[in-house]
């Protein structure tokens, strides 16, 4: 069956991969209560998430490789369903509370968005074992300073202990992409930073604090704050340096000026 391109398919042809994919999964299943995987196009995966030994349900979103994997996994729950916009208690598998594991191959077209949705499901998963586009992968991941750090990297850790596991070559996907990819794997802090029904607003605030990233955070606060005198004096109650800029604030300095912010 070929890639639909509106998709954003390739799929995983490479034994290898999918192998280490498997084992990254492994090292969350003794957690977990049941399994989700997001995009299992023509199953490179699915066997050997099967041999895990936990109930799984499938999330495609081409109609016809949905049916394909109904016919080839006659005992697996499949979902003829966007990720995007995916409620955990529609798919009909039993899993308790904070207990999904969560693995797949994104699309390229809508990977960010995808993981997005799940990085505010921190209190109801054991782990989350994706793969991306290696730039993605990157601003997932990255820590204060390193490159690709910025809206996505800081409500990922707050929530989050997120890990790049390893590359993966075009080759390794049929047809293959023009980019590199890469897994990650993320585990849910023990004690988050915020809770979770604050994802959306802190996510929201984060990104305001990106919008002009040469700039100081005084600057890009300047219009949340009330002005940019008023940001830099919370600023520097807070003790950030005078001229504290977003790429080098870690996730911490962000909760404190958030609740700073909103009185929380």
């Amino acid at each position: 069956m070929c890639a639909k391109r509106s998709l954003g398919q390739h799929f995983l042809v490479s034994p290898r991969v999918a192998d280490e994919i498997v084992a990254a999964c492994r090292a969350l299943a003794p957690g977990a209560s049941a399994l989700l995987e997001i995009g299992p196009g023509h199953g490179a995966l699915t066997e050997g998430l099967l041999a895990l030994g936990l109930p799984l349900a499938l999330v495609e979103k081409d109609d016809a490789l949905a049916a394909e994997l109904g016919r080839r996994f006659p005992g697996v729950r499949v979902a003829n369903a966007d990720a995007r916009a995916l409620d955990l208690a529609s798919l009909g598998t039993e899993s308790e509370p904070g207990r999904w594991l969560v693995a797949g191959n994104l699309p390229y077209n809508a990977g960010t968005e995808i993981v997005r949705g799940f990085l505010g499901m921190a209190h109801r998963c054991v782990g989350l074992v994706f793969m991306l586009q290696l730039e993605v992968a990157r601003k997932l991941t990255a820590s204060p300073r390193e490159e690709g750090y910025g809206a996505l990297a800081v409500p990922a850790r707050a929530w989050w202990l997120p890990e790049l596991l390893f590359p993966v070559p075009p080759g390794a996907f049929r047809p293959p992409p023009k980019v590199t990819s890469a897994v990650i794997r993320l585990r849910p802090l023990p004690t988050p930073l915020l809770e979770p029904g604050e994802f959306l607003s802190f996510s929201g605030f984060v990104r305001d604090c990106f919008a002009a990233p040469r700039k100081t955070l005084a600057s890009n606060l300047a219009r949340a704050a009330g002005g940019r005198a008023e940001a830099a004096a919370l600023l520097e109650r807070l003790d950030f340096p005078p001229a504290a800029r977003p790429a080098e604030t870690p996730p911490e300095a962000y909760v404190a000026l958030f609740r700073a912010l909103t009185g929380r």
